[in-house]
């Protein structure tokens, strides 16, 4: 059975924000170092986490 979150737009922002800043790396240094397979499990963990979020609010402006 899969899980809801029920949160608002700005709660997955924030949440979305707390995570890249558990990583200390920038957005982009977070997505170079997933393309070339150098992430920690952590970091792996928070990747595919802020893609599930940045799905949730992609066209939502």
């Amino acid at each position: 059975m899969p899980t809801v979150i029920d949160k608002t737009r700005s709660e997955v922002a924030e949440w979305r924000a707390r995570l890249l800043a558990q990583t200390h790396l920038t957005e982009a240094q977070l997505a170079e170092r997933a393309e070339t397979y150098q992430l920690t499990p952590l970091e792996a963990d928070i990747w595919a986490t802020l893609q599930g979020l940045g799905y949730l609010l992609e066209g939502d402006d």
